[in-house]
């Protein structure tokens, strides 16, 4: 009940308050208006007719101002507290720097008992062996292409491309 009546309050004093911010920038945009017009007498088309009546398009442009300009102030308050939520959570997920320690789970062994490295180091180990395999397969793979190309430059040009589609092809 009492948080019903506190929301009350706070929806009209938000009101009030969005009223006569409101009431303002029309005002302060009519004024403004009007003066600019004023000094346009001689203009042609639109603003020339906009020009013979200032005080009624000041009003005019006024009136639409306000609202506009608070929907605008709402709309980007809105925008900045949902883009301060989605960053509070794009922030990527470190260490702690208080301590200045690694995490735990890096210097417990990696299998107790079998290993007498830590999870770290044969994490370590295992990567350098992924990349030395991967480097065999690398090397294998060109001398590969080289006896099937029958060397680099070994051959006679056009006899070998028409052997290599022969093989791909027959």
């Amino acid at each position: 009940m009492a948080a019903s009546v506190a929301a009350r309050f706070a929806g009209k004093a938000l009101y009030d308050f969005l009223k006569t911010a409101s009431s303002t920038v029309s005002g302060s945009v009519a004024k403004s208006v009007a003066s600019k017009l004023g000094a346009l007498e001689n203009a042609t088309g639109l603003i020339g007719v906009a020009a013979k009546y200032p005080e009624t398009t000041g009003k005019l442009i006024g009136s639409a101002a306000g609202p506009l300009t608070i929907a605008g102030a709402v709309a980007g308050t809105g925008a900045l507290v949902n883009y301060l939520q989605q960053n509070r959570y794009a922030l990527p997920v470190q260490p702690s720097a208080k301590s200045g320690r690694p995490p735990a789970f890096t210097t417990q062994p990696y299998i107790p008992g079998t290993s007498p490295l830590t999870n770290e180091q044969m994490g370590e180990a295992l990567l350098d062996q992924q990349r030395y395999q991967h480097q065999l397969d690398l090397i294998q793979a060109r001398q590969n292409v080289s006896t099937r190309m029958g060397g680099l430059g070994g051959g006679s040009g056009i006899q070998d491309i028409l052997g290599i589609a022969q093989k791909i092809y027959g």
